[in-house]
């Protein structure tokens, strides 16, 4: 989270340090933002007049961003001060309410922690009370200044002082005055030298300093990821990849080992994405378009969506597209669920797939051999959630097929993404995890792959896939497949996703035969993933990072977008609130089933391999 919030602050910084002297140094800037579309002209060309909605779209941006990220909500704040977009007064409220009503929210929530046991599931209570307990002797007035003023402190001590049911008016009262006057001196502050440094410097200078500033931040994790990388070079170089190492795919044409940019951590890699959203927030003047990017999904397919409502959605026409699967809720006494007869009821057959109702990057989904097997899945499952059974679909190939229907482009839009589930080749000698302790691609996830499966020896030339499905964070490959133009994969991927209720934009996950199976439109639909499911493509590992995010900011913008055009049909969203709601309850279910897994796991000394 530090990361994201660091990165977040230091790019917006940089791009409008950079933007306020762009007028004297960039002219052919100017001019290009100028051809830019008129939404954009607005609201970063122009100045907004008092009361104007863009002057209140500021407002709101900078009120909201307190929430999220203090520092960018502060650079906001003296960006669009200092541009006259917002008055001084204008500028401050927003900063300053905002950062109070976060503060005390916190406060709130260490008070909900102290009442529920789940919740306390996920916070580290006994290490906070470790971290803040000897701030908390020293009075109410420093400790509140402690927590604004030292670093990765906030956060805990008003959790803690919720927990420990402190005060409220007086936990309100000091937060309002020292909030006030360190919301006016960091803003006025920020405003004050970024004016007097860009005179003295100049914008092209002040930009420099921006980035150095960004390097500084972030000097531990570049350190880490480029030791990280020229250890893995020191290495000797892998053999290539066998022609088609899996079958039903083609042949494996990325690097043998991790590139740097995959050795990011995911919050640095993933900073940029989340930054794109808030630019187009602001292009787009709303924060909430996405929740109408498919009205006929719970939730637009952002999070905590039913996979089986979605599944049951389809038409019967598209029957064959869909392997058998029955849905229901694991109930608290689970001796009185007749498990085998369900089984036979629903037609499937061992083995078969169980997985949560809703989740994401395939967490919680297990191969299930038999009937004990079964009972063991269900008796980890959280009581009173829905779990999904699904025939198993024996073809060896899978693919990430994404479909967008935005309203800039005259077709449909679909991209498919081959995927490569981390696998060994044995040699005859080695066992599973010697060969993977010794893969510079998938060593680094080898404790994802824990289990009796790694003490197996492979043959010589025998292909061991380690897992049932997967994603990037735990080592899977997506590379680009070049869909021909006519291919009868497309047409049939439009006409389901037009059958589909007020589906517009979101990623099948699919298995086939073979590729030419595929692009004959034969395959079999796994599950359907709205807004939130990404275009696979972007994590090809052969094309790169400019080429991931230039990626994924065009389908950010075509999710707000085709919000805003099912917005002006009418269709209304759900709130933010309902959102955050359901994206608690997906959190709470994941973790309690996978914390029961890796119980279960440390219970019989290990896993399984999937």
């Amino acid at each position: 989270m530090k990361i994201l919030r660091l990165s977040f602050f230091c790019v917006l910084i940089f791009i409008g340090l950079w933007a306020h002297g762009a007028e004297e140094i960039h002219p052919e800037v100017l001019e290009a933002l100028h051809e830019a579309p008129e939404v954009v002209e607005e609201l970063v060309l122009a100045p907004s007049p008092k009361g104007s909605a863009s002057s209140v779209s500021f407002v709101a941006l900078v009120f909201g961003l307190t929430f999220l990220i203090e520092e960018v909500a502060i650079a906001a704040s003296a960006y669009f001060i200092g541009t006259e977009r917002l008055s001084s007064v204008a500028g401050f409220l927003p900063l300053f309410i905002g950062i109070f009503l976060s503060d005390i929210a916190l406060y709130v929530a260490g008070a909900w922690i102290a009442r529920s046991r789940w919740l306390r599931g996920y916070v580290d209570v006994p290490s906070y009370q470790r971290q803040v307990g000897r701030h908390l002797d020293r009075g109410m007035w420093m400790t509140i200044l402690i927590s604004r003023l030292a670093p990765g402190m906030l956060i805990p001590i008003f959790l803690m002082l919720g927990f420990s049911r402190a005060n409220f008016k007086l936990v309100a009262f000091v937060t309002f005055c020292i909030t006030g006057i360190y919301s006016a001196v960091a803003l006025y502050g920020l405003l004050y030298m970024g004016l007097q440094i860009s005179d003295l410097l100049g914008a092209e200078a002040l930009a420099a300093l921006a980035l150095l500033a960004v390097f500084y931040i972030f000097r531990n994790e570049i350190r880490r990821s480029v030791r990280t990388w020229l250890r893995r070079r020191r290495l000797p170089s892998p053999p290539p990849w066998p022609p088609a190492p899996l079958r039903g795919l083609p042949d494996l044409q990325v690097p043998r080992a991790r590139t740097f940019f995959e050795s990011l951590p995911s919050g640095l890699s993933y900073a940029p994405i989340v930054l794109g959203y808030f630019w187009n927030a602001l292009c787009f003047r709303s924060l909430s378009a996405p929740l109408a990017a498919n009205p006929g999904i719970e939730n637009a397919g952002i999070c905590g969506e039913s996979k089986s409502r979605i599944l049951q959605a389809f038409p019967p026409r598209f029957a064959e597209h869909l392997p058998r699967f029955i849905a229901f809720t694991v109930p608290e006494d689970l001796a009185s669920l007749d498990v085998l007869n369900l089984v036979a009821q629903a037609e499937l057959a061992f083995p078969i797939v169980a997985k949560p109702d809703i989740g994401y990057m395939s967490r919680g989904v297990e191969l299930i051999a038999d009937a004990d097997a079964l009972t063991e899945y269900l008796e980890r499952f959280p009581q009173n959630q829905t779990v999904i059974l699904q025939a198993y679909v024996p073809w060896p190939a899978e693919a990430g097929v994404f479909y967008a229907r935005p309203p800039s482009r005259e077709r449909a839009v679909v991209r498919v993404a081959m995927t490569y589930f981390p696998f060994v080749i044995g040699d005859g000698r080695r066992t599973t995890r010697e060969l993977v302790e010794c893969d510079p691609r998938f060593a680094p996830h080898l404790e994802d792959f824990a289990g009796e499966a790694l003490d197996f020896v492979p043959g010589a030339g025998q292909v061991t896939r380690l897992k049932l499905s997967g994603s990037t964070r735990d080592g899977s490959i997506h590379t680009e497949f070049t869909l021909p133009a006519d291919a009868p994969l497309i047409a049939r991927i439009d006409e389901i996703c037009r059958a589909l209720p007020e589906f517009w934009i979101g990623r099948f996950d699919v298995k086939f035969e073979s590729v030419a199976e595929l692009l004959a439109g034969r395959f079999q639909i796994l599950e359907l993933n709205g807004a939130s499911g990404e275009d696979l493509t972007a994590w090809d590992p052969a094309r790169g990072a400019a080429h991931a995010y230039r990626t994924l900011f065009r389908q950010m913008r075509w999710i707000f977008e085709i919000g805003i055009a099912n917005r002006r049909r009418g269709v209304t969203a759900i709130s933010g609130g309902a959102l955050l709601k359901a994206y608690i309850e997906q959190e709470s279910l994941l973790f309690r089933l996978l914390e029961r897994t890796r119980e279960r796991r440390r219970a019989r000394g290990g896993g399984g391999a999937e």
